[in-house]
């Protein structure tokens, strides 16, 4: 009796590979489940090596939305910071930049905020005419 094609490779394993396939595959599983419970069960680090501020102790929490309308045609941006307490004025401040890297940075140097609370804070709305008028209208 011949065998078929397809079995012919598998034959000349022998029968010891058969055997040895499922206990190979249980160790391997095994080996598997213990790394996982390892990293699973390790502690995490990386929120021991950085500091951060609790909740509500941050340099800009005084301060509930900053408002940055950026026009490009002219450079300038005009900037409305809203205080936390509504009853508090709003401060207007005019940049003579249409950067947005530059407009943080001034809008940070002049509020004594650091770089990352600015860019948190910010809402932007940028006007710029020239693309307006390049873009298919509806």
């Amino acid at each position: 009796m011949s065998m078929r094609p397809w079995v012919q490779p598998f034959s000349t394993l022998g029968t010891t590979f058969w055997l040895l396939l499922p206990l190979a595959g249980g160790l391997f599983w095994l080996v598997g489940m213990l790394v996982t419970e390892q990293v699973l069960h390790r502690s995490d680090r990386s929120a021991q090596l950085f500091p951060t501020e609790p909740l509500g102790q941050d340099q800009g929490s005084d301060i509930r939305l900053i408002r940055a309308r950026v026009d490009r045609s002219r450079g300038l941006t005009e900037v409305a910071v809203n205080p936390s307490d509504r009853q508090a004025q709003s401060v207007a401040i005019e940049l003579e930049t249409a950067y947005l890297d530059e407009v943080e940075r001034q809008i940070a140097r002049a509020l004594n905020l650091s770089p990352v609370t600015v860019q948190r804070l910010t809402q932007y709305t940028i006007h710029d005419p020239l693309r307006a008028q390049r873009e298919p209208g509806d």
